[in-house]
């Protein structure tokens, strides 16, 4: 098992901040915007382009979570609080 976190700045190929792979497929898409509590259009659009895998949206905004069955929005105060 091979796991990768990429980030991918600002690049014409992909319109998403992140991606988590395994054996080298995408299984997870990361955004960060600054307080934007609704799902960047792209993470929805290339979620369904890879069979709809999971998307992340991390807020500068603070103390802010919306977990729907295939997206999290969430600060990230709270995303990277469970890293310790």
């Amino acid at each position: 098992m091979l796991t990768h976190l990429l980030f991918i700045p600002f690049t014409k190929i992909l319109f998403v901040n992140g991606i988590i792979t395994k054996n080298r497929k995408p299984i997870v898409l990361i955004e960060a915007k600054l307080n934007e509590e609704t799902l960047s259009p792209n993470l929805v659009r290339y979620s369904k382009l890879y069979g709809d895998i999971p998307m992340i949206q991390v807020l500068a905004k603070t103390a802010y979570m919306d977990k729907h069955k295939n997206s999290l929005i969430v600060s990230a105060a709270d995303f990277f609080s469970n890293f310790s």
